[in-house]
Formats: structure tokens, sequence, C-alpha cells
């Protein structure tokens, strides 16, 4: 795409073309993401799985690895994927749920992609409740995943540890009625999810283009030494401001002697919390 006004075709990657394997009509490309430096693919191929290719050379993509959930039973609904941790990490979501008749767990699935060629599955997020439904699609900005997740609504994890996803945020849209929705025409419906900054926009199917934000509640961080300090704001959606360094005692030294604002405050984005600490 050089000449975005003229497209030309350098390649092609099919598991029938290029591995021999006459596809199932339940084995495609649903979607495909490319890490930043566009010399990896990451297809999600439906039931056959997550493909990881190598694209360095567009002209001739050569598989790098198929990912699989050793312990899911059914076949896979690979729909998305996301990368987190400087593409360290891969996410990969699955598309089940009762209201399509698809019996299957429809969990975000966390890899280790630090061996490409033996990607290791090292969590699944796996809320109550939601073992009808599925997630659809998967965001990521820094340390943070965000989920779209149909009837589920949104759900925001911290994703620091991807061996154990936390959640920080969930949020079901209200009430909505679309006659022309086949699935579910009265529950919530939630597609899709884009984050910028402090601010989400989220599309329901039902009831409309929702704005989300996630607000900073200022925890208290006095005492602690500063990387503690930095890691418990950032945990608060909070972020740490200017840190002046004043003359203290040897066991302050290195700690938190106050912040501004005060715990509990709610401060506007960008939500930067003043730090003293001790030298």
């Amino acid at each position: 795409v050089s000449n975005p006004r003229q497209p030309v075709q350098v390649g092609q990657w099919g598991i029938w073309a290029n591995l021999g394997i006459k596809p199932t009509r339940s084995q495609f490309v649903h979607s495909v993401i490319t890490n930043q430096a566009a010399t990896r693919a990451y297809l999600s191929y439906w039931e056959f799985g997550t493909v990881i290719l190598d694209i360095s050379n567009p002209t001739t993509p050569s598989l790098v690895a198929q990912v699989r959930d050793p312990g899911q039973v059914e076949p896979p609904h690979a729909h998305s994927a996301a990368l987190a941790a400087r593409g360290r990490v891969l996410i990969e979501t699955h598309e089940f749920g009762r209201f399509f008749n698809f019996t299957g767990t429809g969990y975000p699935r966390f890899y280790d992609l630090t061996d490409e060629r033996n990607p290791k599955l090292i969590g699944r997020f796996e809320p109550p409740g939601t073992e009808s439904s599925t997630v659809h699609d998967p965001r990521v900005v820094g340390n943070r995943a965000y989920i779209s997740w149909y009837d589920h609504g949104i759900v925001v994890l911290d994703i620091t540890s991807p061996r154990a996803p936390r959640e920080l945020a969930h949020f079901v849209p209200g009430g909505g009625r679309n006659p022309g929705n086949p699935y579910c025409s009265g529950c919530p419906f939630v597609w899709g999810v884009f984050p910028y900054l402090d601010y989400m926009v989220a599309s329901d199917m039902n009831s409309g283009l929702w704005m989300l934000k996630l607000r900073c509640v200022v925890p208290r961080v006095r005492g602690l030494a500063l990387p503690a300090a930095r890691a418990a704001l950032a945990r608060a959606d909070c972020r740490t401001g200017k840190v002046r360094r004043v003359a203290a005692g040897r066991a302050r030294r290195g700690r938190v002697v106050s912040q501004r604002p005060g715990p509990g405050a709610k401060p506007s984005f960008p939500a930067a919390v003043r730090l003293t600490v001790g030298r």
C-alpha cells in the first residue's frame, strides 16, 4: 500500500495453500493483527486456533506457531487478539455464547510469547456468572486490557501480571431494546470498546454508544517507599506527578512524607498526585 490508490498484493498465506490442510467450513480467518514492527501477524483462525506468522518478508509469510489452549475441550472459536507487554503477551478471545447457540468457554486467554515458537498458556479470566456468555474483542493500553463482553458489558483488567489478571472496573449498559437484533434484542449487547487516555467509547448493539471514564480515587501513600507509592497510585488509576525531595530523618528516607491531593480525592485527568519524599 505504498501507493494507497493502487494496492498491490505481494503475498498470501492459508492452511490449505501453505500447510496442505483442507479447511472445514469452521476453519477460517476471522480477524488479524500485527505487531508494531509489522514483522509478525496473528491470525484468529476460528477452529484452527490462533496462528502466528513471520511476515518480515511479506511476499513469503511463514508459520511460526499455532496457539492452542491445551485444556480446551471444545474446538476453539479464535475470534480476536491483542498484544501486551511489548509483544511478549498475547491476549486471545473466543466467541461462544448461548445467544449464538455456541457452547464453549468464551473467556480471554493469556499466552507467554517469550518463546514464540512455543506459546504457553499462563492465565484465563473467568468471572463468575459468565459461563454461558462470551467475551468479544480485547484492546490494550499499557498494563490495562479493555474487553467487550456482550451481555456482561465492559471489563477493564489490570494485566501487570498476566498470570493473574485483576478486574479494575466493570460496567453494564442500561437496558435497551433492538427488535433488529436476532440474538438478544432486550439485553445489554456490547460489541466493542475503544480506550483513549482516560476515556473509553463502548458500542452496545441494543442501547447505542456509551462514553465512559475511569476515575482516579487517590489512595493514601504517605509512609510508603516511593516505588510502592507509584504502584499504589497506578492501581487506583492515578498518575505520579512531581516528586519533591526534602531532608528527613533516617526512618523517612526514600518514603513519602506528604501527598497532594490527599486520600479520597478525585482529581480530573491526568489525575497527577504530587509527592514529597524524604532524602
